[in-house]
């Protein structure tokens, strides 16, 4: 078996890797392919944690689809197209007989249905409708899948409705393989070289805190800069002794306070004290009264606020370039509760026995109704299961979490398998045997 991995993007390959460990495991031929365009090699040689199985790997950069379809054109031996996305070269004359039922796209949470909700504004040079080979997206369970669609159907404009017209495609067959992105492998990390490699000492269990993940490129700019916004520590960046600097530092804080002030709802907020500074507050007393250590993990892409570096014991980024396991994944192997902003990962959390507390936030957050459906906290729901993920509001958290104990956050194991079934893996045997063995039937069939 022959398989080519696309990588549109450095991050793709936290979805693939334990697909590309099976499959080195099988003795098959890898080939992990890079648009050179945007990801670079040194970036890729830190990523890949195969290093004793290199030999059974290609590393492959491309700096145009161009190039990609001549590459192609020339390896007619591949047996199968990995990707997250169908891309714009999949549909070169050249190759789309070449490829047809030989694409596997590999579902990556809510991101999947998401994308494919703005396909019309992420990629229009690059329409749905032209990918008319056969194709196959392998999903975590029908039902999570389906959910998400009908949420599209239901809450969509009428572009984005259109949009999922596209998986009603006789060329497209949705295939449940199961959530492969950990495998059994995770639960055999030894606890104590964790804690050694992040200074922990030993036999420690620890908090998880996923800070919020403000953004300020997007419209709900005024509820995210109450909350967090005008607590980040932007008077770090640079030279902080420069004219220039502290002058960009006033304007970066000038604007956030603008932002904040033409909201009524924003204003109220900061009346109340209802911030992620008295959060961090808020947790650091929960882990002082139930002897865990308090652990940040941020993303470089997110920035952290002051209160954070003051009173976490620890914190932790999770860079791009830690695939798997990644830091969080680490984490969770000595966690006793991990605690975020309607964050997918929830969903590892979960999977690896750990649970999970989604801090609600309210409408200010959302950039639209439709976004917030994605991330529902209804009952049942991925974000608020009954005794597997608990959810509360900001402000019951502020009010209630420090007199709270840790024998409150307990998994029931039956409820447990529910959500799994649900959301995860239908069937038990929804793993990477699974999935390899539709690979492999696939292989099969074009031969």
């Amino acid at each position: 078996m022959k398989i080519f991995f696309y990588c549109q993007k450095i991050n793709y390959l936290r979805v693939y890797s334990t697909l590309i460990q099976e499959a080195i495991n099988r003795n098959y031929h890898v080939e992990i392919c890079f648009n050179q365009n945007v990801v670079e090699l040194s970036d890729i040689e830190k990523q890949l944690i195969y290093e004793k199985n290199k030999n059974k790997l290609v590393l492959k950069f491309f700096k145009s689809d161009f190039d990609i379809v001549n590459y192609l054109t020339l390896n007619t031996d591949i047996d199968i197209y990995i990707l997250i996305y169908p891309e714009k070269y999949l549909v070169d004359k050249k190759i789309i007989s070449l490829v047809s039922n030989k694409v596997v796209l590999i579902m990556s949470g809510v991101d999947t249905v998401a994308t494919y909700m703005h396909w019309h504004l992420m990629y229009q040079n690059n329409p749905l409708y032209r990918h008319t080979y056969k194709k196959y997206l392998f999903v975590w369970t029908d039902q999570f899948f389906n959910e998400q669609v009908n949420i599209v159907k239901r809450y969509g404009n009428k572009i984005e409705k259109k949009n999922m017209k596209y998986f009603s495609n006789s060329n497209i067959e949705i295939v449940q393989v199961g959530f492969n992105e950990i495998n059994n492998n995770i639960n055999e990390l030894d606890k104590e070289l964790i804690r050694q490699e992040f200074n922990i000492e030993k036999n420690k269990n620890i908090l998880t805190y996923l800070p919020y993940p403000a953004s300020f490129d997007r419209p709900n700019k005024s509820w995210q800069a109450a909350y967090s916004g005008i607590y980040a520590n932007y008077r770090y960046e640079g030279n902080k002794n420069s004219i220039l600097n502290k002058l960009t530092v006033i304007a970066k804080y000038i604007y956030l306070y603008a932002c904040v002030i033409v909201s009524p709802t924003s204003i109220f907020w900061i009346i109340k004290g209802y911030s992620e500074k008295k959060m961090i507050k808020s947790i650091k007393k929960f882990c002082e009264k139930n002897n865990l250590l308090f652990v940040i993990k941020k993303r470089n892409k997110h920035r952290l606020i002051d209160e954070g570096y003051n009173l976490a014991d620890l914190v932790i980024d999770d860079r791009e370039n830690n695939t798997y396991p990644t830091n969080y994944q680490k984490l969770l192997r000595i966690s006793k509760l991990v605690m975020g902003y309607h964050s997918t990962a929830v969903f590892e959390s979960v999977k690896m026995n750990v649970p999970f507390l989604n801090i609600e936030s309210p409408n200010g957050h959302w950039q639209s109704n439709l976004v917030k459906q994605f991330f529902s906290v209804k009952k049942k729901s991925y974000l608020n299961y009954p005794k597997v993920v608990w959810n509360y509001k900001i402000k019951d958290i502020l009010r209630n979490f420090e007199k709270m104990h840790l024998n409150n956050f307990q998994i029931n194991s039956d409820y447990k398998k529910k959500y799994i079934e649900e959301f995860l893996n239908k069937k038990s045997n929804h793993n990477l045997d699974y999935l390899f063995n539709k690979l492999e039937k696939l292989k099969i069939e074009n031969q």
